[in-house]
């Protein structure tokens, strides 16, 4: 679906801005167009349907248009959450192609390279357009590899179908997640995430603009000079972000945040309602399972790392030590099962056990869960302390430390 989501924005929003940096922008119709002419280039007999491809472009733009192309060829796109490839990061992703800007050492993997240098991109400037897609799409195709460690430190594959993506995204848009109904977002996540690759079809599919992150400027240089009226961040990001901002700070009217992968502490969401803005909403979820609860921070007022309602697709119980299911109100380790999950970890049966549990997914966080469906989570379970049988959340004490002047983290 998601190259086609590039060619429908085409014809209904031709001329409006699909992607944007600092410096260079490009509208529907002429990311399509490069998309398409990356396809002809592509089609060359070494590409053909569920082969893994590994993309290792730094550009973000011509990360994206890579990345479309080879779902409209059928392939399986795998990229790295970070600037670089590591030290046998394409085996370790099962790689049998590596796309890159720049030539790899044999220290990162053996599989076979094409090098997009400026003469490659002439090339593909000049080529003609692909015509419509030659191989039958199944729900089942494989689409994306992701590559995470979650908060565990051990390294672990997930492979996304189509179907789970098809789910991920038009849940996105029709949770209505973006304030504004066609955004320009500044994503803080890179394609390489799970959440950076989800929104930037999340954002195409209703016609509004990804904006990419130029680090040297920083989070308000990109806001500005990319005149966004969302940003997409993490918790953390959200304090550099507040840290940073000039004396007297106004930002542009119906300005929004989209804070994924955490809570909300009641620290955070006081200086970001003070100094930033009122629209925040905040999504919980894994890249195993997708956003699996969301909330606007309004609606959360009183509930101390409030994630948010569980989400009509999902569900979430909260367990005691013998794996009983708890009432509503009582602190226990987190379950969550999804029509948007994954059921098993790519290439490494061993590692399910660690995660998956009778059709349901440990992201190992403590929480509770109210009668009316709020989720607040309280830490993670590896956190828990134990003194002299009293329990204790570290989370508690940072929240404390977190209203001290000087304090950032």
């Amino acid at each position: 679906m998601f190259e086609k989501l590039i060619s429908w924005g085409a014809v209904r929003w031709p001329d409006a801005i699909a992607i944007a940096t600092p410096s260079v922008s490009l509208t529907y119709g002429e990311f399509a167009r490069q998309i398409r002419r990356c396809v002809t280039m592509l089609d060359d007999g070494r590409f053909w349907p569920r082969k893994r491809v590994l993309v290792n472009v730094a550009d973000p733009m011509l990360h994206w248009v890579f990345t479309a192309a080879l779902e409209e060829l059928g392939c399986i796109a795998a990229a790295v959450n970070g600037p670089r490839l590591g030290p046998g990061g394409a085996d370790y992703l099962g790689a049998e192609m590596i796309i890159g800007d720049a030539p790899l050492d044999a220290s990162v993997g053996w599989a076979p390279q094409l090098v997009v240098d400026q003469a490659w991109l002439d090339a593909m400037a000049a080529a003609p357009e692909a015509g419509p897609t030659r191989h039958v799409r199944e729900q089942a195709d494989g689409v994306r590899i992701v590559a995470t460690s979650g908060t565990t430190g051990t390294n672990k594959k997930i492979l996304l179908t189509r179907q789970i993506m098809d789910l991920r995204v038009m849940h996105t848009v029709m949770s209505q997640v973006f304030l504004n109904p066609r955004p320009r977002l500044l994503s803080i996540m890179g394609p390489g995430s799970i959440a950076g690759y989800t929104l930037g079809y999340s954002v195409w599919a209703g016609g509004g603009t990804l904006c990419f992150h130029d680090p040297a400027r920083g989070i308000i240089g990109n806001l500005r000079r990319l005149d966004a009226d969302t940003v997409a961040l993490a918790p953390f990001h959200l304090q550099i972000l507040l840290s940073s901002l000039p004396e007297g700070f106004k930002a542009k009217p119906g300005f929004s945040v989209f804070l994924v992968g955490g809570s909300l502490s009641e620290v955070l969401a006081e200086e970001t309602r003070r100094r930033l803005t009122p629209y925040v909403m905040v999504l919980y979820g894994s890249t195993e399972t997708g956003a699996v609860t969301q909330g606007h921070m309004d609606m959360l007022d009183g509930a101390e790392d409030s994630t948010g309602y569980v989400r009509p697709w999902a569900e979430v119980q909260i367990i005691g030590p013998d794996g009983q299911v708890l009432p509503h109100g009582e602190v226990g380790e987190v379950r969550v099962r999804s029509d948007e999950m994954i059921y098993g970890y790519l290439d490494d049966e061993m590692l399910d056990e660690s995660g998956f549990r009778d059709g349901w997914f440990m992201p190992r966080d403590l929480g509770v869960l109210s009668p009316g469906g709020v989720l607040t989570i309280l830490g993670r379970t590896d956190d828990l302390m134990n003194i002299g049988g009293a329990k204790v959340l570290p989370s508690r004490g940072e929240a404390r430390a977190l209203k001290f002047p000087g304090v950032i983290d």
